[in-house]
């Protein structure tokens, strides 16, 4: 991670805010100086600052080892896609998934709003996803809840165009927190559920989410009306789609 938060202020601090916070790692005489750790903009963990003077790699931040899981951390762990949730009740799931399909065109508003030029096939396939894994059955899952965790299933790439790039970096969605799963997530206080977009730069050769790509950490804001379920039923008083997007979600879905 580039960035972390300065542990008394919860200012976001990079290489050079650190040094500035906490002086440099040597003094005048050449003595290693004892500097506090910061903390990790996603689990408040300590982490400590590496690669610091490197010419060849980025400074970064990095976790203890033995430290708790962060999903930063265990970036190519399986994480929240490894464990799906406890069956609940069968009649409540069915009406959830009729009611967020009955208004899908406001979850691909949000959805693409947010991801900045989404693609209609991401958001296809992770509805399917959700339609193998049961992510519906979540117990008190409400049809604006469904969104945050969809984003958390899937690494959103580079978007490239015919000349250049509609989005030149990846994204990877994360619980705030030590939340090493949905369920966990699903289980704090509803003021506690945030996620964090994470950017993940791709310079020369990179091809992969490499977590010292990572260049900001912004908490994910949805929209207000969005969080609030004000949805209309009737499409056409929704948010308008492309007529590309349609086509792909009848084709899929029949909706």
């Amino acid at each position: 991670m580039r960035t972390a938060l300065h542990r008394d202020t919860l200012q976001t601090l990079d290489a050079e805010g650190y040094e500035d916070a906490y002086g440099k790692p040597v003094d005048q005489y050449g003595h290693e100086v004892a500097r506090p750790p910061a903390l990790c903009e996603v689990c408040r963990q300590d982490v400590f600052l590496r690669a610091e003077h490197s010419k060849k790699r980025t400074p970064n931040f990095v976790h203890f080892e033995g430290s708790a899981f962060c999903p930063i951390k265990a970036f190519n762990g399986a994480a929240y896609r490894a464990l799906n949730p406890v069956p609940g009740n069968p009649a409540h799931a069915q009406v959830l998934r009729a009611d967020f399909f009955a208004t899908w065109r406001y979850h691909w508003h949000e959805f693409d709003r947010i991801i900045h030029f989404a693609t209609v096939e991401s958001f296809v396939s992770v509805l399917q996803y959700a339609d193998r894994h049961g992510i519906w059955h979540y117990r008190d899952m409400r049809v604006q809840d469904v969104l945050p965790v969809l984003l958390t299933l899937m690494d959103f790439p580079p978007l490239k165009k015919s000349k250049g790039y509609l989005r030149d970096y990846g994204l990877r969605f994360l619980y705030v927190g030590t939340v090493a799963n949905t369920n966990e997530y699903w289980n704090l206080p509803a003021h506690q559920r945030h996620l964090i977009r994470a950017k993940y730069e791709f310079p020369g050769g990179t091809r992969t989410l490499q977590s010292d790509k990572i260049s900001a950490k912004p908490l994910v804001v949805f929209d207000a009306a969005y969080l609030a379920a004000r949805y209309d039923l009737n499409p056409n008083n929704q948010p308008v789609a492309h007529e590309v997007v349609v086509n792909a979600m009848a084709r899929a879905f029949r909706v």
